[in-house]
Order: structure tokens, then C-alpha cells, then sequence
């Protein structure tokens, strides 16, 4: 069937949930779209996370910001796979010399639901002292899906990780989609899609 084509709700849980916590082969990193990025484990044996979990990776990862779909992962990513946007990120996998592609796609007024966790500083800079942070968190519906899509093989997605995003990513608009991606031996591309 190939990888550029539409996809179901049954068909994205399964590869959700097919892709956590494995790697593809000699690319590194395991699948943790769920058990990082959904707050509402939808279905048996599905992972998930929690409110407290964002803010511990927060501090853990020294991030700015993480966030977690609200029980709506399945959905967004099927929508978003389905646009045209997604279609294009999927035909560009689809090429052989491509390994994976980072894709941002907008899906702004679908009404997907989320949670962010942010960090900011509890006072001023203390030059030497350990600086102290308050982490917070707060509902917010999706403007953009972030997908790692890769090939578990030449016909087979995989779905390294799967997040909601509040604000589009740098270089996007609210209304414009992006991909990332690295042809084999060469430079990495970016492209509106």
C-alpha cells in the first residue's frame, strides 16, 4: 500500500501504539508518543502521562516547555497525517534515500485539546546559587502536530513521537505546516508543506 496515502483512527492507534517503545533499526531512540504526549491512555494497554510528569521533565530535561495531547492524540494525528500537509511529509518519507521526517502540521480550529507544562524563573539570577523555578501548567487546544514519522520498513510508518504544540514552531505560521528531513548523505531540507 505505501506510506503516502490516508489513514484511519484504528489504523494511527495501532501504529501508535506498534511504535512505543521501540526503535527502528539503526536509527536510535525509542517511540514514546504515547507515554510522553497523552494524558488519557484511550484503549487497553495503552500508556500515558501525567500533569506532575510534564513538570518532573521539565526539570529533569531542562526543558522550557513539554505538553500532552488531553485524550485527543488519536484523532489529531490521523487528522493531521490526512491533510495535505501530511500527505506531502508521508510522500517525502516515502523516498528511499529519506530515513525519517520531522513534520510540524497546523490543525488550528479542530479543537484537539492539550495541557502545556512551562517553566520560568521563581526570582532573579543568582550568580553561583542554584536558581530556583516554578512550574506550572494550564489547558490549551492544539495549533500544530509534531511528528518524527519514520519507516519501520519500505511500506510500514513509524511514529517515533507524536506532541501537541500550542503556538506554531518557529519559521510556521498559524496556518502553514513544515517538515524537516536528511536525504542520505546529504544536507538537511526544510520545507514549507
Amino acid at each position: 500500500m505505501g506510506l503516502a496515502r490516508r489513514y484511519n483512527e484504528n489504523e494511527v492507534s495501532r501504529l501508535l501504539k506498534k511504535s512505543e517503545d521501540v526503535a527502528v533499526a539503526g536509527a536510535g531512540g525509542r517511540g514514546h508518543s504515547e507515554g510522553l504526549h497523552e494524558l488519557q491512555a484511550v484503549g487497553a494497554g495503552r500508556k500515558s502521562t501525567t500533569t506532575d510528569d510534564l513538570m518532573e521533565r521539565i526539570l529533569a530535561e531542562a526543558k522550557a516547555e513539554t505538553s500532552a495531547f488531553d485524550g485527543s492524540q488519536v484523532e489529531a494525528v490521523t487528522h493531521a497525517l490526512n491533510t495535505a500537509a501530511g500527505l506531502n511529509a508521508l510522500t517525502i518519507l516515502a523516498n528511499r534515500s529519506v530515513s525519517d521526517v520531522m513534520a510540524f502540521i497546523a490543525v488550528g480550529g479542530q479543537n484537539f485539546k492539550m495541557v502545556r507544562a512551562s517553566r520560568k524563573a521563581a526570582g532573579p539570577a543568582r550568580p553561583g546559587k542554584l536558581d530556583l523555578y516554578l512550574c506550572q501548567w494550564e489547558p490549551a487546544l492544539v495549533s500544530h502536530v509534531a511528528m518524527k514519522l519514520m519507516k519501520a520498513s519500505a511500506d510500514t510508518l513509524h511514529i517515533r513521537t507524536a506532541y501537541p504544540m500550542a503556538a506554531p514552531p518557529k519559521d510556521c505560521t498559524a496556518l502553514t505546516s513544515m517538515a524537516r528531513y536528511h536525504p542520505a548523505g546529504g544536507m538537511a531540507q526544510k520545507h514549507e508543506i
